[in-house]
């Protein structure tokens, strides 16, 4: 029986509109996101959390992850309690 070829990985930005957001606070919650994402590949999802972004005067905070779909980033960010206001499609673009 031939094996299935893995869907692609796809590059996802997960916004966060978070009030009162620190750089400590971003990184407890990116490393359970990072943790979310690593417990998730284990079990057969294709996911990997790649870096946050933090941006203070906004509020605003953004994790990257590659993963199959839309649903196994939400999945992680609801396992990891990263409250998030939308989830968005990008395309890296590498210059080197």
């Amino acid at each position: 029986m031939a094996r299935t070829p893995p869907t692609p990985l796809r590059s996802f930005l997960v916004e966060c509109y978070w009030p009162g957001l620190t750089e400590s606070g971003v990184m407890v919650t990116a490393r359970r996101a990072q943790e979310a994402a690593e417990k998730l590949n284990e079990q057969g999802k294709q996911i990997s959390y790649r870096s946050a972004f933090l941006v203070p005067d906004d509020e605003v905070a953004f994790c990257l992850f590659d993963a199959s779909s839309v649903g196994t980033v939400e999945e992680a960010c609801h396992r990891a309690e990263l409250p998030f206001d939308r989830i968005l499609s990008v395309t890296p673009i590498n210059l080197g």
